[in-house]
């Protein structure tokens, strides 16, 4: 008896530990999506990766309401397994993300980390500065936000 509870409790913490570790971007996102692809390639030509799904993450620089939904400019970064960024100084750039809807610039605001599943739409150009930047931008399928408490637990160990 006393191995049985053992075993339960064993498979308990199994259990636990995995879902920590559960993909954020659904499993039909992540089968569609060009993996194989880094930042980079996209980031220098988005035109040519047009319509193609992926899978991006990183901090969030700026919200604006616009009329179209919400754009966001994110700093990329890296992802992990679970789709969670990063937080290290490496980065290939930045994107940008329209999100069909009202995403609140008090929640979704400078400094905050998302995982986003989108589709290239090509490049937009904006002043960034004193210069112009072209961000590779995406048309938002998913978003997932990275509240600060779980951020904690990923980072604690």
């Amino acid at each position: 008896m006393k191995k049985i509870k053992i075993f339960a409790l064993f498979i308990l913490v199994m259990i636990l530990y995995s879902s920590g570790c559960a993909h954020v971007i659904s499993r039909e996102s992540r089968k569609f999506a060009a993996t194989d692809i880094p930042f980079q390639w996209i980031a220098q030509n988005p035109e040519r990766y047009k319509g193609i799904l992926v899978i991006w993450g990183g901090e969030i620089i700026e919200t604006l309401n616009v009329k179209e939904g919400t754009q966001l400019i994110v700093l990329q970064k890296p992802l992990g397994y679970s789709e969670m960024p990063k937080m290290e100084n490496d980065s290939g750039g930045r994107f940008l993300v329209l999100y069909e809807g009202f995403l609140d610039p008090a929640i979704y605001g400078k400094g905050e980390i998302i995982t986003v599943a989108g589709i290239v739409e090509g490049e937009k150009i904006l002043p960034l500065h004193e210069i112009e930047y072209s961000y590779p931008y995406l048309m938002a399928q998913e978003i997932y936000f990275w509240r600060r408490d779980k951020l904690s637990q990923y980072y604690h160990y």
